[in-house]
């Protein structure tokens, strides 16, 4: 996807969120771009898949405005309900909201919520040794960083620090320079200034506990990545309702990691009796790693609006059908997808033999029985053959949502918004779906509506347009449909609807959850136009 990441700040926890952010879409495929104030906003014109905002501020309620009617992803930190939070609340199409903030939204537009975990990239936010060398600091470390504004509240941890009267014991307190913190230093307390992010966390790798004497937070990301260095931390417990909390305090709080204060004298008994030495710091870094990774978080954003890979199913003899589908692709918004005839194995079914098949590890279902079925009294045709080994191989060589598509199809107006609606719907009602049809040819009658826009479907013809969730996708390979090939229509429904066919249903029962969009946002184009490549 094409996605936009708007950030008001270049420098600190938020900034390095929001990059660590980027780089982790950039890792899986994505066309990424980050915004900052700096920065001219009219790139926001074009057309964006996904335009992420991370906070509020004036600056980032133009960039809604202005980015409207993208599809916008506002990830909220500490919302206040001011005038701009409510504009963005109506335009925006999601809200994602961490554990410790999603009671804000509940109720007043909780459709709109959706859970963004924060994280941070573990495997990169491990230090090394050498920061008490380079520093010429002896014995044990404290240590705390994150800046020296008000809200951090250094000075205050500095004065708790010195009435604790704790021996052969440093505290190092580091950030950006907002105030000259000379002052505060004394022989066991050092303020550093702007040093770099990797002496950051190489200093939380050598400290025996880290600190955090905040009572603001958008979240406190300085506290993951303490634990990511299975260092012990300590926090000041600041939920006070609007515009007063640590967001990390709270969400972490509720797994039982770390450690909180609320007042001085609790802040030094923990000190002075070093509790914090009963802190499970490998647990800790396990939990950090299993559930607040940079991974999740864009793993929860994907959640909110699917990614999926597009494989067109097209034969090297009909480039005419292939012209017509990047001509119908380019009209509906479709720029980015793989065609088989891409691929170096040869998929056309006019090139198959017994001999092919064997070669390849194929074999053919004995198919033709007695029947006053057309389809079903006379033999597989190459073309259909050709048309489900087509489908197999994309099953084997694609990874997560799947979107599967033949040469023929004509997309219906805003066809793309009504599959993000349908999955997401999907998602609310059944977390475990495996199969959507896009489009197709029922061949009953008594189909059950689920949702105004999709039921429940059985047996159907036509496999032009259809969707595999990557549990779907898993179900459908283990199958082994190479040992048995059928018309590529009569095994998808077999995956979730018992088939006519006793020998069918025997060899294929059904184990996918299947879903239909009705009414199609995919057609197919008539044979007239288009010709069959199956029947023959």
């Amino acid at each position: 996807m094409k996605i936009i990441f708007c950030n008001d700040v270049d420098v600190g926890g938020s900034a390095n969120y929001v990059y660590n952010m980027a780089y982790e879409c950039i890792n899986r495929g994505h066309d990424v771009e980050v915004l900052n104030m700096t920065d001219d906003l009219s790139v926001l014109d074009a057309k964006w898949d996904l335009v992420i905002v991370h906070g509020m501020t004036e600056w980032q309620n133009k960039c809604i405005q202005r980015a409207h009617p993208n599809k916008l992803l506002w990830l909220a930190v500490r919302p206040t309900y001011t005038k701009d939070e409510y504009k963005a609340l109506e335009i925006c199409d999601y809200v994602g909201c961490s554990t410790h903030i999603d009671y804000y939204f509940a109720g007043y537009t909780s459709s709109k919520v959706k859970k963004v975990r924060h994280g941070i990239p573990v495997d990169k936010s491990q230090g090394v040794s050498g920061f008490k060398e380079k520093y010429d600091i002896k014995g044990k470390m404290f240590f705390s960083a994150g800046g020296y504004s008000d809200n951090k509240d250094m000075q205050g941890l500095i004065n708790m620090f010195k009435d604790a009267e704790l021996e052969d014991i440093t505290l190092v307190t580091t950030g950006y320079a907002y105030d000259d913190m000379s002052m505060y230093e004394s022989d066991n307390v050092i303020c550093l200034h702007d040093i770099s992010h990797e002496d950051v966390l190489n200093g939380m790798y050598e400290a025996d506990l880290y600190i955090s004497n905040a009572y603001s937070e958008g979240f406190g990301l300085c506290l993951l990545e303490s634990m990511a260095n299975r260092t012990p931390w300590l926090a000041k417990d600041g939920w006070y309702g609007d515009g007063y909390h640590v967001g990390a305090v709270k969400d972490l709080a509720e797994i039982e990691v770390g450690m909180s204060y609320t007042t001085k004298e609790e802040f030094i008994h923990i000190l002075q009796n070093e509790l914090y030495l009963n802190i499970d710091t490998e647990r800790n870094f396990n939990i950090v790693s299993s559930e607040y990774d940079i991974k999740n978080t864009i793993d929860n954003i994907e959640d909110i609006l699917p990614i999926y890979n597009t494989y067109c199913i097209n034969i090297p003899k009909r480039p005419d059908r292939l012209e017509m589908f990047q001509t119908e692709a380019e009209r509906a918004g479709l720029d980015d997808y793989t065609m088989t005839t891409d691929w170096p194995k040869n998929l056309d079914g006019i090139d198959i033999t017994s001999f092919w098949l064997k070669q390849n590890g194929y074999a053919k279902f004995d198919w033709q029985i007695d029947s006053d079925n057309r389809w079903w009294s006379r033999p597989l045709t190459n073309g259909e053959l050709g048309c489900m080994i087509s489908h197999t191989e994309i099953w084997h060589r694609s990874k997560g949502h799947t979107l599967i598509l033949e040469d023929d199809v004509i997309f219906t107006e805003n066809w793309k918004v009504k599959l993000h609606n349908a999955i997401e719907t999907l998602n609310v009602i059944n977390e475990d779906w495996d199969l959507l049809y896009l489009g197709r040819v029922p061949q009953d009658n008594s189909e059950i509506n689920v949702t105004e826009n999709l039921v429940k479907p059985k047996y159907t013809f036509c496999t032009y347009a259809y969707m595999l969730s990557p549990r779907g996708l898993n179900r459908i390979k283990e199958y082994n449909i190479e040992q048995g090939l059928i018309p590529a229509d009569e095994f998808l429904t077999a995956t979730y609807h018992k088939h006519p066919r006793d020998d069918v249903s025997l060899k294929y029962p059904p184990t996918l959850s299947a879903y239909a969009i009705e009414p199609h946002i995919v057609l197919q184009r008539d044979k007239d136009e288009a010709g069959s490549d199956t029947e023959k």
